[in-house]
């Protein structure tokens, strides 16, 4: 089913409810098991795009902001970043457009 904000209102003023999947953890289960986990854009996940080896699908989306506004030196440093930490703090600094300032956020 597809589902609206106003839908979603309405089913619960009318006591209804709907089952969410919630996916706010990205660490691999130790008993090697497919969980929720396996949908953040942070769990661990070597793919490769345009002959680019990435390790989850947040570095690749961070990669390709930092291209789409020319900051290649930020670019360059989320593709070395191996760790969802080391992606965190490049993303705390921000990417930079091609005149200086930084690019909007998320």
């Amino acid at each position: 089913m597809f589902y609206t904000a106003d839908s979603l209102r309405q089913m619960h003023q009318g006591g209804e409810t709907v089952d969410f999947l919630f996916f706010y953890g990205h660490q691999l289960p130790s008993d090697g098991s497919a969980t929720e986990s396996c949908l953040s854009q942070w769990y661990p996940c070597i793919f490769e795009a345009d002959g680019i080896l990435y390790q989850s699908m947040e570095q690749y989306m961070m990669a390709q902001k930092a291209a789409y506004f020319g900051d290649y030196r930020t670019h360059a440093r989320i593709l070395s970043a191996c760790t969802p930490g080391g992606l965190q703090s490049l993303g705390t600094h921000g990417i930079r457009l091609s005149g200086g300032e930084l690019a909007p956020g998320p």
